[in-house]
């Protein structure tokens, strides 16, 4: 469960590259529905939460007008929807040859992790295509100093995403937290 919501965080970390939207595009009222067809109450929450942290401090650090707000959730609405895609796409790729690589070997099996890897080695290059592609679409409206900016804040939310919900989260062993004595 830890996993999937880290990757599941991860993932959004990820598509919401533009995502410093105006808060109030996301309080709908209205649950979301999960790539499973289900209501992700939880996802949609922790999703709306990230993204309107992201909108906030882009706004803020970066000091964007409404205009570039207006024309950042646009970005988002389109290559937002690219970027999930391709991500549960990787996730997939990567299930299937974690797969391959645990059973058994067989004379297939070279040729199946083969062509699972270079499935994967594509997927990443479209998710550099399309990091290049938002990142032009963000020059006709933002600054250069902006954009470095945003991809700074992007970064550093995955950092903490990946930081807060990874294997390693949570208080050190034995209870101590903070440095150790000097």
């Amino acid at each position: 469960m830890r996993t999937t919501l880290t990757v599941g965080l991860l993932v959004l970390a990820v598509t919401t590259v533009a995502g410093g939207q105006r808060a109030e595009r996301f309080d709908t009222g209205r649950p979301q529905r999960d790539a499973a067809g289900g209501l992700g109450a939880n996802r949609a929450g922790l999703e709306m939460q990230v993204r309107q942290k992201l909108a906030r401090r882009a706004r803020i650090e970066l000091g964007l007008g409404q205009d570039q707000m207006v024309k950042l959730a646009d970005v988002d609405r389109r290559i937002g929807q690219q970027q999930r895609e391709l991500g549960r796409r990787e996730n997939q790729t990567r299930r299937s040859l974690r797969d391959a690589l645990l059973e058994a070997p067989t004379a297939d099996q070279d040729r199946r992790v083969g062509d699972l890897h270079e499935q994967l080695m594509q997927l990443q290059r479209q998710r550099f295509d399309l990091m290049a592609a938002e990142q032009k679409e963000l020059g006709g409206f933002m600054t250069n100093v902006q954009r470095v900016r945003f991809q700074g804040l992007q970064e550093n939310l995955r950092r903490q995403l990946q930081d807060g919900f990874g294997p390693n989260a949570g208080p050190p062993p034995g209870g101590r937290q903070g440095p150790p004595p000097g």
